[in-house]
């Protein structure tokens, strides 16, 4: 039990799916992006330097030619930084950038299994009932408060963890589809709860009337339609 949970899938995905959702920081100028990097920063170096350091990984064996390539891509980018007129600001968006990646090759080897991303379904249902939970109280607050519009601008941060209803929407649309996965790939309890938490997406989606995603659900079913 003790080694499930101390899995190094077992706690990508409780930094990714609970931990990042509610890593908010008021201490710092942008409580809700800043304190996420960090978090998403420290978690890849650690699971990088665990997954090398692990005898025989598939790391090791498959994938370490072009991990040490993109790892100096990233150094070389780094190093350019110290040319740039206000390195802070630089070395920001370099982190925002360039962390996709090793998030996807990480996530690529640890979930190669049916179980392991079963598993990765299963948290990504308990994120999106925690987020929705709490975006729908801030909809109810706002309804019982609606003159708080009027000073706070309320609506546009109807937004669950996330600050802005544009990233929870973005949110939403990523996690639409591993609710829609989860619906045919699992059984029982966790089938219902995919289903109703892409019903609760879709509508929080609508909801937020963000234009930018809604115009992206239109290209994705135009495309989806297209290909098939």
């Amino acid at each position: 039990m003790l080694r499930k949970i101390f899995s190094d899938r077992f706690l990508f995905c409780t930094v990714f799916f609970i931990a990042l959702p509610a890593c908010i920081s008021y201490q710092v100028q942008d409580p809700f992006i800043t304190p996420r990097v960090i978090l998403v920063s420290a978690a890849i170096i650690a699971f990088m330097a665990w997954s090398f350091l692990k005898p025989s990984t598939a790391i090791q064996q498959v994938y370490l030619i072009p991990t040490v390539a993109l790892l100096v891509f990233f150094l070389l980018s780094a190093a350019g930084i110290m040319k740039s007129l206000n390195p802070g600001d630089a070395w920001y968006e370099w982190l925002k950038s360039f962390l996709i990646f090793p998030v996807m090759l990480i996530t690529a080897v640890l979930f190669r299994g049916d179980d392991s991303r079963k598993m990765l379904l299963k948290f990504s249902q308990v994120c999106i009932l925690g987020l929705s939970a709490y975006y729908f109280y801030q909809w109810l607050n706002y309804l019982k408060h609606p003159e708080l519009e009027l000073v706070f601008d309320l609506k546009l941060h109807i937004a669950s963890t996330l600050g802005n209803k544009n990233f929870y929407a973005e949110v939403a649309l990523l996690l639409l589809p591993l609710a829609v996965a989860g619906y045919f790939l699992l059984e029982r309890f966790w089938k219902w709860l995919c289903l109703a938490n892409a019903i609760v997406l879709f509508v929080s989606v609508i909801l937020t009337q963000s234009f930018a995603a809604l115009c992206g659900m239109v290209v994705d079913r135009k495309s989806t339609r297209l290909n098939s």
